[in-house]
């Protein structure tokens, strides 16, 4: 489509729509990403649960080492807690981006 900029308010609206379909086609994609990464952190958490489970059972001394090498595992991933840890990514994801209307004026 070929669009006719002698007529500056036709221009603009164009513009306009085209930033706003950006703007869209972003934050579409940044849900994805946070969908993602919820879900990814999520399956660790789900899977050192599991095992926090699984070791109930072993006789205390085997227990006490495995438990203590499931909380090095969690630390050395910088915490697995989706509610703790993946929000700020999140917060990253959503107000870390110059695009992102909402987050541009947020300073905390």
């Amino acid at each position: 489509m070929i669009l006719d900029c002698s007529n500056n308010a036709a221009c603009g609206l164009a513009q306009e729509e085209r930033r706003r379909s950006q703007a869209l086609k972003e934050s579409r994609e940044q849900l994805i990403a946070i969908v993602q990464a919820w879900s990814f952190a999520r399956s660790f958490d789900d899977f050192f649960e599991d095992m926090q489970h699984r070791v109930s059972t072993l006789p205390a001394e085997q227990r006490d080492a495995i438990l203590d090498r499931i909380a090095q595992a969690r630390a050395m991933l910088g915490g697995t807690d989706p509610v703790c840890g993946e929000l700020m990514l999140m917060r990253r994801l959503v107000f870390g981006t110059a695009h992102d209307s909402v987050g541009a004026n947020d300073k905390t």
